[in-house]
């Protein structure tokens, strides 16, 4: 095995272990939703329309997108778009138009990090560690009498909720270097793309490398 094969091997033995974390919490997140009936409103953004410096995450969690990007061609020219962006802007991957992106606002869905998926529905340990559930104030709005219902349902221990410290202690575990440090969403998914793409090319110009 080649110096290229061993940094990727462990490149996406971290990616493998954010997937599997990213999985667990979807599963989490499903049964909470069909237990309760809750869930974002369909075509609902408001989570988005913010400047992307409000919404902080690691650099770890952007490496599974960061290496699709590579594969398929797509980074460059997403790394021109984020040289372009400005503080004020929202995320380079929003999209606002809900008819072309009815799941929500995000044009990789599926790869959004763990701030993304907890921001509806979630939790926080409370000064005295008992568990808080966080609704975001658009559900609220759209289900109060659901809302209620929910929050006596967690109140009497019948509803597990994904505790948003225990799930960012486990990211660390990952790779505590590259999660220890938080950026506005954008940086991390710049500095995500720019991690994978210096492996990318060292391992391109190795394959090309003359015997």
């Amino acid at each position: 095995m080649n110096n290229c094969e061993l940094d990727f091997a462990d490149v996406f033995s971290r990616i493998v272990q954010i997937e599997d974390l990213h999985s667990e919490l979807t599963s989490l997140l499903d049964k909470v939703i069909l237990e309760t009936g809750l869930g974002c409103p369909k075509g609902c953004r408001s989570c988005c329309l913010t400047p992307a410096y409000n919404i902080e995450v690691s650099l770890l969690e952007f490496l599974p997108l960061s290496l699709r990007l590579w594969r398929y061609g797509l980074a460059e020219r997403l790394l021109q778009r984020l040289e372009e962006t400005g503080e004020e802007d929202p995320c380079v991957l929003f999209e606002r138009n809900s008819d072309l992106l009815s799941n929500g606002g995000c044009t990789f869905y599926e790869y959004r990090p763990m701030m993304c998926r907890l921001f509806g529905i979630s939790a926080m340990i409370g000064k005295t560690g008992e568990i808080k559930p966080v609704v975001c104030k658009i559900i609220k709005a759209y289900y109060p009498s659901s809302v209620q219902r929910f929050l006596e349902t967690v109140e009497d221990g019948s509803l597990v909720l994904p505790v948003f410290s225990h799930f960012r202690s486990r990211i660390e575990g990952i790779d505590p270097h590259l999660a220890e440090r938080v950026y506005p969403i954008n940086m991390a998914l710049k500095r995500a793309i720019e991690f994978i793409g210096l492996r990318w090319n060292l391992c391109s110009l190795e394959r090309n490398r003359p015997a």
